[in-house]
C-alpha cells in the first residue's frame, strides 16, 4: 500500500488527507467549469449576466468534480479493503515457481496456507489498529461524496440553464452559395444575338 501512489493516502493524517481531497475537488471544479460555461454561457448577447446559468455552471461543475473524487476514493478504498480482508482471514495464499518450468503454467504454483496462532494474532492486531480505521474513514468520505454528487447533479439539472444557441445563418448562406443556379454567370448574355437562348426565345 505504501508503494501505491493513491493507496498510500490511507497512511496520511486525516487533516492532510482532507487537503488532498480538497485539492482534487478544487482542480476538477476549475477544469470542468471551463467546459460547462461553453454549454451554459454566463452572459447573454447583450452582456447581461444570466443568474440561472451561473448557478447551473457551479452545480454541474461541482457534480462532475465530486464524481471524479468518487472514483479516486473508490479505488483507494478497494485497495485497503482487500488488505483488511486478508488480515482478517485465517489463511493466506503462497505463490512460487518450481525449477521444472516445462509445464504449461511455466512452473508457477500457488496453495493456501493456514496462519499460525502468532501470525493470526498479529494480523488481527494490525487489522483493528491500522486497516479497519482507515477503511471506515474512507467509507465515510465515499458516502459523503456520493451524497454531495447526487445533490449537485439534481440541483444542476433542476435549474434548467439556458444553453448556448448556435446560429445557423452562416451555414444557410454557405448552402445558398454552393447551390447551383440557372444561368449563373451568363446573365446579360441571353439577349445577345447568336446565343442559344436568343434563338430559343424567338
Amino acid at each position: 500500500l505504501k508503494e501505491n501512489l493513491l493507496a498510500s493516502w490511507g497512511f496520511l493524517p486525516e487533516a492532510e488527507l482532507l487537503q488532498r481531497i480538497g485539492a482534487i475537488v478544487g482542480v476538477s471544479f476549475i477544469v470542468f467549469s471551463l467546459a460547462t460555461v461553453k454549454v451554459f454561457p454566463l452572459t447573454d448577447e447583450d452582456g447581461e449576466v444570466l443568474i440561472r446559468n451561473v448557478v447551473a455552471d457551479g452545480l454541474l461543475s461541482a457534480a462532475l468534480a465530486l464524481t471524479a473524487l468518487f472514483f479516486v476514493l473508490l479505488y483507494v478504498l478497494r485497495q485497503w479493503d482487500a488488505v483488511n480482508k486478508l488480515l482478517a482471514g485465517g489463511a493466506y495464499i503462497v505463490e512460487g515457481r518450481s525449477p521444472d518450468q516445462r509445464a504449461g503454467d511455466g512452473g508457477f504454483y500457488a496453495y493456501k496456507q493456514d496462519k499460525s496462532k502468532a501470525d493470526a494474532r498479529r494480523d488481527r492486531l494490525l487489522q483493528s489498529s491500522v486497516t479497519e480505521p482507515v477503511v471506515a474513514t474512507l467509507r465515510t468520505y465515499l458516502l459523503s461524496t456520493v451524497a454531495g454528487a447526487v445533490v449537485t447533479w439534481a440541483g444542476g439539472i433542476a435549474v434548467e440553464g439556458e444553453k448556448r444557441i448556435v446560429l445557423r445563418e452562416d451555414e444557410e448562406e454557405e448552402e445558398e452559395t454552393d447551390r447551383p443556379r440557372l444561368y449563373a454567370g451568363t446573365r446579360g448574355k441571353r439577349d445577345v444575338p447568336g446565343s442559344l437562348d436568343y434563338f430559343l426565345e424567338q
